[in-house]
């Protein structure tokens, strides 16, 4: 597998990097923090649309809003996992929220 570059601190712009959350205000910070560190990321809104383009494209890096009204994140990753079940190099899925958990109330 090739090493990506960094020049000046920034990641080469092959880094495939998805964000999946529904919250606009969210997704912006996320994308402006990305941008700062010269990563380009695709944003979905819907955990649907999230877990269908999950898994239909390989990505490096997935950032997943674990509260999400239609599929959560948590079912995102776990479909990734089951989708790389035999594979050697497995997609880096992080969980992220600006929301508190319905049990934690």
């Amino acid at each position: 597998m090739a090493k990506k570059k960094v020049v000046k601190d920034r990641v080469s712009p092959e880094l495939q990097v998805l964000i999946v959350e529904n919250n606009a205000v969210c997704s912006a910070v996320l994308v402006g923090y990305l941008q700062q560190h010269g990563i380009l990321a695709k944003t979905i809104s819907t955990g649907r649309l999230g877990l269908e383009e999950v898994l239909s494209w390989n990505y490096e890096l997935v950032l997943l809003d674990i509260v999400m009204p239609d599929v959560s994140g948590l079912e995102i990753a776990r479909k990734l996992r089951e989708k790389e079940r035999h594979k050697i190099r497995h997609t880096f899925a992080v969980a992220v929220s600006a929301s508190v958990l319905p049990e934690e109330q």
